[in-house]
């Protein structure tokens, strides 16, 4: 698994999710993580309207954003993939949050957004983190938590690149 962090700022919205983004922009045919620093920009599903005070139309100017791609994934793996990486932001995070939906909270205020793609035989998600706190809707930023948002990229695409590099690449088993 190769990682990069872009320094250039770019806007996330669903066109990054597509299967050959990666591959196109850095050359990664592997399993990769991507991360930037830019704004979020999308059209809300139904669902999500629910949650950001039925809006069709969700934007912010400044988050964290990783992009990760799994190559000859399944639904079930790549959400087992997300719990996963999920669960190694909680564990940086200099404070105690919970996960609910695929979604990182703090004391009731949102924390991330995720989002997930299945292309046969890719499999993407994303996950990104608020930087900037807001009352309406409650979000938690990570600027109000001292954090240095390049170094704690870093820092979990490191964490989750040796998790995966722990998992045997081929099929077979073995008894010990």
């Amino acid at each position: 698994m190769k990682s990069i962090f872009v320094e250039s700022t770019l806007t996330f919205n669903k066109d990054l999710l597509h299967p050959n983004w990666i591959q196109e922009n850095f050359q990664l045919k592997e399993d990769a993580i991507i991360s930037f620093i830019g704004p979020t920009q999308l059209i809300l599903s139904d669902k999500d309207q629910v949650i950001f005070s039925n809006k069709n139309f969700f934007f912010k100017p400044k988050m964290l954003h990783f992009i990760i791609r799994h190559n000859h994934t399944s639904y079930k793996e790549i959400i087992l993939h997300q719990r996963l990486f999920i669960h190694l932001i909680n564990q940086q995070l200099p404070i105690q949050t919970q996960s609910q939906a695929l979604n990182i909270y703090y004391q009731k205020k949102q924390v991330s957004i995720t989002h997930i793609q299945i292309n046969e035989p890719t499999a993407l998600f994303h996950i990104g983190l608020f930087i900037e706190s807001e009352s309406s809707p409650p979000l938690q930023g990570l600027n109000q938590l001292d954090i240095n948002t390049k170094s704690f990229s870093a820092s979990i695409m490191q964490s989750y690149t040796q998790e995966m590099n722990l998992i045997p690449k081929n099929d077979t088993h073995h008894n010990s």
